[in-house]
Order: C-alpha cells, then structure tokens, then sequence
C-alpha cells in the first residue's frame, strides 16, 4: 500500500514539473495576476488527484489539464470578486512620507 502511494506521489510531482509552467502561463493569460495564476494552477493540479482520470496518451493528458485549468480561470472570472476589488492609494489612507505622522 505504501510503495502504491509513494508511486503516485511521484507520479503526480512527475505531471507538475512537465506541466505547471504552461498551465501558470495559460493562467496568467487569463486572469493576469500572479497570485490568481498560481491559484489557479494549484487547483488544476488538486483536480487532477482527486478526480485521477485514465488518459490514452500523454497529448490526452495535457489537453486535459489545459481544459481544467482555462475552465477554471473563466469560472473565477464570472464570479465578478474581481470587479468589487479596489485598489487603495497611499494619499487614500492619510500615509505620507513624513516620519514624524
């Protein structure tokens, strides 16, 4: 049981590093932030182990976790948390450059 566990560990850290550069890159594509694409990118790579689909080939695969992954950024995109986050300007809340304030 544990040598089954530590093979799909491996077999998932093996996935990640073919292919969390260009889904973080599709993401980014996306959503434009960072931290979003990083997100972004975790939960595609969350899916991926808890739904565990049997591919026919390793192109298969890869269409499978771009699907997953632009999905996911168009579902974060229509939820509109985006639209309702402002941007606070440093004049905005009364910080100055003096060191005495």
């Amino acid at each position: 049981m544990q040598q089954s566990i530590s093979q799909k560990s491996n077999q998932v850290m093996s996935i990640y590093e073919t292919y969390a550069d260009t889904l973080f890159r599709i993401a980014m594509v996306h959503l434009g932030r960072r931290e979003d694409a990083e997100e972004a990118t975790q939960d595609t790579f969350i899916k991926f182990m808890e739904k565990a689909p049997a591919f026919h080939d390793a192109e298969h695969q890869k269409a499978w976790l771009i699907r997953v992954t632009t999905n996911h950024c168009k579902s974060l995109l229509r939820r509109g948390w985006r639209k309702r986050e402002v941007k606070l300007e440093a004049s905005e809340l009364g910080i100055t450059n003096d060191p005495e304030d």
